[in-house]
């Protein structure tokens, strides 16, 4: 046996190591053959100094592979540098944890190894490094498929857990009320929308209230009913249905309600919407489709929608009564009413050019004919019925009965010409008493002229002024063309509307007195009223002028 090195701890030479496990090599190949791991022994650098036969078959390598080769070969080149300091540690005698990395066989298959070094000494003399090499495949997979597993069930929980605040987020925000019922309807959960919809806080729902607490008595019995026939399975209630709640303040409220089982936790899940609104516009629209129908039943006027080629498509029973149909249903079978009622093929063009051009017509009449024979005139108020592309669809109008208004018409246009016919006689009757009134009159006048104005005008002398009026009133009562003697003022008396001519035709206040017999202060008195009476007072213009205007 070689002898042992002097300097303490120093590495011998590969011949020294040869000739020391020379001896032994029959020993730890029995005992390798005898181990399920694999042992190798290196010299202080690293390089394989024994390899036995496990280890071989474990890494699908030959013993001359090994020969002399590092063991850095075995690992990847970013590990090298790990395993370098951990053989040096394991020289310096230092503990060194198991070591563990990836090793791909000649074959190409991947296997994981763990390595265990220690230091091989002889006495003090350092021989090399002892490993001992498991494979550790099944371990590392067995690992790494927990540790995914692990990752996986981490990811689960965390996505289940984000799902449930997610869901639970929606379940209190949603704009529908819901609510989590047991099997007996005991709420276990509810959503803010449902505590804000019945007026109760969720401490005073949730373990405590059932929901058919909040039904309207008329109809908790349904609502019992469908949930016992939900849960029992055997016949399946609706999904949705309306009924009737009471809220915290008596307050009646119509909802439907849409209720799903949860089969696994065998609690029902519910969400409700208030349709009280619905309800009242639905009640306002019954009503009003009840007004307007017995508006469209029971109206004087014909209401009609028809095909453009003329098929009734609805009608009232005025409509049919106006055209001499027993009903509305009787006028079903006729494929066109135009030619049923024999309305002229002219007027009938007209018709279509108004609604064409137009798109609508009033008091278009026709003639036409009922089934028993009756001539009739109709009026028609009607419009065309488009699409968005312009295409005419069908004609909806009314019509009326105008067969009564048009013989009255008739009838007072032949009184109106008979009438006009006597109005030209009369005229000219007039005209002739006219002409011959003009004639008495001039022949009148003329007698005045030669008979009695020549005595009169020799009564001068005496009274001038008497003279005057009497020939200026005959000359206003015979005059061929009569002008009035003084306007006509209502509101006077007839002592002053005899002062009035008298002024008007310029006689003084003194001729006044000595004509009519009264004193100056009674004529002046009537000239104040008469000017008071006219409104006059505060204008500056003399009674006389003002009368004169007004003639």
């Amino acid at each position: 046996m070689p002898k042992p090195s002097k300097k303490k701890g120093t590495l011998i030479n590969a011949g020294q190591m040869e000739d020391l496990l020379r001896a032994p090599g029959a020993l730890l190949d029995h005992l390798s053959s005898c181990a399920r791991d694999g042992l190798w022994l290196t010299d202080g650098e690293g390089r394989f100094m024994f390899a036995d036969q496990t280890l071989c078959n474990r890494l699908g390598r030959t013993k001359e592979w090994f020969a002399r080769r590092s063991c850095l070969e075995m690992v990847h080149a970013g590990e090298e540098n790990l395993v370098r300091e951990k053989l040096a540690a394991a020289v310096r005698g230092e503990p060194v944890p198991a070591l563990g990395f990836a090793h791909q066989t000649p074959q190409g298959m991947w296997i994981w190894i763990e390595v265990d070094v220690s230091r091989l000494r002889d006495g003090e003399r350092l021989i090399g490094l002892l490993g001992v090499c498991r494979d550790v495949t099944e371990k590392k997979e067995t690992e790494l498929r927990l540790r995914r597993e692990t990752e996986e069930r981490v990811k689960t929980e965390e996505a289940l857990r984000s799902s449930e605040e997610y869901y639970r987020a929606i379940f209190q925000n949603t704009g529908t009320a819901m609510v989590v019922m047991e099997e007996d309807t005991t709420i276990t959960q509810v959503n803010k929308e449902s505590v804000r919809f019945v007026g109760y806080t969720p401490e005073e729902l949730e373990g405590k209230r059932k929901a058919i607490d909040f039904a309207a008595p008329r109809d908790v019995q349904m609502v019992y009913d469908y949930s016992r026939m939900r849960l029992a399975g055997a016949t399946k209630p609706p999904r949705g249905y309306e009924f009737t709640i009471v809220d915290r303040e008596g307050v009646p409220k119509d909802i439907y309600m849409t209720v799903e089982l949860m089969p696994e936790q065998r609690k029902i899940i519910a969400s409700f919407l208030d349709i009280s609104e619905r309800k009242k516009t639905e009640s306002a629209l019954k009503e009003s489709e009840e007004k307007y129908r017995n508006i469209f039943e029971n109206a004087i006027e014909g209401i009609f929608q028809m095909s453009v080629d003329g098929k009734v498509l609805n009608a009232n029973p005025a409509f049919a009564r106006i055209l001499g149909y027993p009903s509305p249903e009787s006028m079903s079978s006729i494929k066109n009413i135009y030619r049923e009622l024999h309305i002229d093929k002219q007027r009938k063009a007209e018709l279509d050019e108004l609604l064409r051009d137009h798109g609508q017509v009033q008091d278009f009449e026709i003639q036409c004919w009922r089934p028993d024979g009756a001539e009739i005139r109709i009026s028609v108020n009607a419009k065309a019925v488009r699409n968005n592309a312009g295409r005419e669809l069908f004609r909806e109008g009314i019509i009326a009965d105008v067969t009564e208004r048009k013989k009255m018409q008739e009838d007072l246009e032949y009184k109106s010409r008979k009438l006009e016919e006597t109005n030209g006689a009369l005229t000219a009757l007039l005209k002739n008493r006219e002409q011959d009134n003009t004639e008495f009159q001039e022949k009148a006048f003329r007698n005045i002229e030669d008979l009695v104005l020549p005595y009169v005008e020799k009564l001068r002398p005496k009274d001038a002024v008497l003279v005057d009026i009497i020939k200026s009133n005959l000359n206003n009562i015979f005059s061929p063309t009569p002008q009035s003697t003084a306007p006509n003022y209502g509101n006077l008396t007839a002592r002053e509307l005899q002062i009035a001519d008298f002024i008007r035709k310029g006689k003084t206040t003194m001729d006044i007195c000595r004509i009519l017999g009264l004193t100056k202060s009674t004529v002046n008195a009537h000239r104040n009223s008469i000017r008071r009476k006219l409104d006059i007072v505060k204008i500056k213009m003399s009674l006389r002028s003002y009368l004169v205007s007004q003639t």
